[in-house]
């Protein structure tokens, strides 16, 4: 290889034309830049100059931008001690967008089974969360393969979801995003990474916390006949044959997930090479890229969490050869990346509660309080969000007691100029101090309660490192009530308590800083 080299250094020797050298066995790949050693006239030391990637090139004739050339016979050969070579940082996975893009299909899945399931929203809005969860994921059946579910449910359905979550894995991979399909290893090692990824996510999706079958829906937590009802009261149709009871647990879907959500991810990648990419020929044509999008969905859906067009490919947006990628240097971060990411911040608070004393079980009234704020941005749009409030209360006789609130989610928006636009979703608990027991009307004691904060947020900021904010929205709050859940199943492992939710109306202000 051929390299131009110039530069400035004011005792450098003149020469009226660049002069061409060569460095054996450095490769194109590994050469980023040189330091070389030039001597200064009239100096018994060196002075080290850096010898920068090309402003142009040509093939394999790269052109160093200078205004003075250097004599080749300051540059010594590469494997000399006064010329080093470095190559480019090496690029790591990108834990952080590949764990919020897996938070976003959870959170659209999940989203989907409420809007389509309605016993699914009665557990969820009626039911002791935590408790109802552990219960239900203490009693997962792994004696057995099936669940319950059919044949499109458990071998379609379940193995594209893997599909989908291995995708996500790839174009966060930087050694697999642009492997292309064959016998190379890069591509199957990639793939195979991008397997082990999707058993963990289909397993955190049965099992998890929070976000998970056992947790919404409480599979595991019921016993049921497919296509019946609640086993043994359900009633069925003369005639018709029915599964078996089952509390929707078995070994298929973290087997099928994973194992045959490969075999999507392969096959949609070999029809992208052997039929989109003959037929495009280079092409990005809407017709192709239409075609490339519907043939691959599980890699449009990976496209779509990743706020990417749906036929998005790595390389459209990184065309440069393996030969020369390493002399272009790596683009800069985002601009809201120098932007101070962590906000702490005090504030003003009121929400109209229902607060229990002795003169008035459950009156809903105004409070007022104080707390704090602190935030956390991972992304240019999501920021991890969270607040902890105090409203105080003296709890004497006829009096209501205190309440504390903590919150802790998200909030997704931007900024125009000075102005901030939030939307914000942050479970949580209230903390009564007082409050009545279930079914009683004299008894008191202090219980805390699951909160769930709905809203919208908007700040001003006053300079780079500081805003004034303002939120406003919906607390629900769970409330137990001394009634049993008129929907329990006959078999269960859940709890018989029955919660209510009621919304209350929260407004907070308060002043942020930034660093």
């Amino acid at each position: 290889m051929l390299l131009w080299a110039s530069l400035t250094p004011a005792s450098s020797f003149a020469q009226s034309a660049p002069i061409p050298f060569s460095q054996e066995g450095a490769s194109n790949e590994s050469i980023v830049h040189s330091t070389v050693h030039i001597p200064d006239r009239g100096a018994p030391d060196f002075t080290q100059v850096e010898l920068h990637p090309p402003a142009f090139q040509n093939d394999d004739i790269l052109w160093m931008e200078r205004s003075t050339p250097l004599h080749p016979a300051l540059i010594s050969h590469s494997s000399s001690k006064a010329t080093q070579a470095s190559t480019p940082p090496h690029e790591h996975f990108h834990w952080g967008p590949a764990l919020l893009q897996s938070f976003e299909f959870l959170a659209i899945e999940h989203a989907f089974r409420l809007a389509d399931d309605s016993y699914a929203r009665h557990l969820l809005l009626h039911k002791p969360f935590w408790h109802d969860y552990l219960a239900s994921a203490d009693h997962f059946d792994m004696s057995r393969w099936g669940d319950g579910d059919n044949f499109l449910i458990s071998y379609i359905a379940h193995p594209l979801q893997g599909s989908v979550a291995s995708d996500i894995f790839v174009q966060n991979d930087p050694g697999g995003r642009s492997a292309k399909f064959g016998r190379s290893s890069e591509y199957w090692y990639s793939r195979l990474k991008a397997t082990v990824w999707t058993a963990a996510y289909s397993a955190y999706f049965e099992i998890g916390p929070i976000l998970s079958e056992a947790a919404i829906g409480n599979e595991g937590g019921y016993t049921y006949i497919p296509g019946c009802g609640f086993y043994p009261t359900c009633t069925k149709e003369p005639g018709r044959q029915y599964k078996p009871p089952t509390n929707n647990t078995g070994w298929v879907d973290f087997v099928s997930t994973p194992i045959v959500g490969l075999g999507w991810t392969v096959l949609e990648d070999a029809v992208e090479v052997h039929i989109v990419d003959r037929l495009a020929k280079g092409r990005h044509t809407a017709r192709y890229d239409l075609l490339r999008a519907a043939l691959t969905p599980s890699r449009t859906m990976a496209n779509a969490l990743a706020f990417k067009r749906p036929w998005y490919r790595y390389d459209d947006d990184h065309p440069r050869s393996a030969a020369h990628k390493a002399f272009y240097p790596a683009a800069p971060p985002p601009a809201w990346k120098n932007d101070p990411r962590w906000d702490i911040g005090v504030q003003f608070t009121s929400i109209n509660l229902p607060m229990d004393r002795e003169d008035c079980s459950g009156c809903k009234a105004f409070v007022a309080g104080f707390g704090f704020t602190f935030a956390y941005r991972p992304t240019r749009f999501v920021y991890l969000d969270n607040e902890f409030n105090v409203f105080p209360g003296s709890g004497s006789y006829g009096q209501r007691g205190g309440a504390q609130e903590g919150l802790f989610g998200l909030k997704a928006g931007g900024h125009l100029r000075k102005w901030g636009l939030f939307g914000v979703v942050r479970p949580g608990f209230v903390h009564y101090d007082k409050a009545l027991v279930p079914g009683s009307a004299t008894d008191y004691e202090s219980t805390t309660r699951f909160a769930l904060d709905l809203g919208g947020l908007i700040e001003y900021s006053v300079s780079r490192r500081s805003a004034v904010r303002f939120n406003f929205g919906t607390t629900f709050i769970h409330y137990l009530t001394a009634r049993p859940d008129p929907q329990q199943p006959p078999v269960s492992v859940l709890s018989t308590d029955y919660y209510v939710t009621q919304g209350n109306f929260q407004f907070t202000t308060g002043y942020v800083f930034r660093f």
